[in-house]
C-alpha cells in the first residue's frame, strides 16, 4: 500500500490517505517513529502494527475515557468512536475487549438509567429513550417486567404537583391540563386515574 496524500489535521494530528482508498489518522510523532511520508510503501507488516500498536490501542484508550466520565450504551460509544474517525473494524475489536472484561453492559446501562429517570418519566417515555440509545427490545422488555408498578405511580404523584394549589388540591380548571400532559407523557390510564381518583378525591 502507497501513501497518496497526507492531509494536516488540528491537534497534530495527519489524514494518511492510502491508494486502496483506505484512511487511516496518525499524529506527527508517529508519522516519524514509523518513517512515513508520502509515496512511503506500507507492507502488510507495518500496517498490522499501524492498526494494533496505535489506531486500536488509540481507541481503546478513547473508550475507556469515555466510560470514565460516564456510563454509556453500546449504541452510544461506537457512535462516539465513529466521530473520532475510528473505522468499523476497529471499533468492533474495541467492543469486543469492553465486552469481554464487562466494560459495557447494556442490560446494566438500561437497568441505571431507568433507575435514575423512573421518577420522573412514564414508561413509554422511558421505553422510548432506551431506544434512541440503540438498547435491544429483547433487554427493553426483560427489565420491565421486572419492574412493579409503584415507580410510574411514583412519577404520576411527582408530575401533578406542579399542578397543586397552596392547599395540596388541584383545582378543577386545572385537572384536565393534568390529565392530558400525563396522557400525552404515555402514563398508564389505570395509575392516572388512581392517583387523581384517590388521591385528589375526584
Amino acid at each position: 500500500m502507497i501513501i497518496t496524500e497526507i492531509e494536516k489535521l488540528k491537534n497534530r494530528k495527519n489524514k494518511v490517505i492510502l491508494d486502496n482508498g483506505e484512511t487511516i489518522y496518525l499524529y506527527n510523532s508517529e508519522l516519524r517513529k514509523l518513517g512515513l511520508d508520502i509515496d512511503s510503501n506500507i507492507t502488510e507488516e507495518m500496517y498490522e502494527l499501524i492498526m494494533s500498536e496505535y489506531i486500536f490501542a488509540r481507541a481503546k484508550k478513547k473508550a475507556l475515557a469515555i466510560l470514565e466520565r460516564s456510563i454509556n450504551s453500546k449504541h452510544q460509544l461506537r457512535t462516539k468512536l465513529k466521530r473520532a474517525d475510528y473505522n468499523d473494524n476497529i471499533i468492533d475489536k474495541v467492543m469486543g475487549f469492553l465486552e469481554e472484561y464487562n466494560f459495557v453492559d447494556d442490560y446494566m446501562y438500561s437497568k441505571i438509567y431507568i433507575e435514575a429517570n423512573s421518577s420522573r418519566k412514564s414508561k413509554l417515555e422511558l421505553k422510548m429513550e432506551l431506544k434512541k440509545r440503540g438498547i435491544d427490545n429483547d433487554i427493553i422488555q426483560s427489565i420491565f417486567e421486572e419492574m412493579s408498578d409503584d415507580s410510574e405511580e411514583l412519577a404520576v404523584r411527582k408530575f401533578v404537583r406542579k399542578y397543586q394549589d397552596a392547599d395540596g388540591n388541584i383545582p378543577d380548571e386545572k385537572r384536565m391540563k393534568a390529565l392530558s400532559a400525563l396522557y400525552r407523557k404515555g402514563f398508564n390510564k389505570d395509575i392516572i386515574r388512581k392517583v387523581i381518583d384517590v388521591d385528589y378525591d375526584y
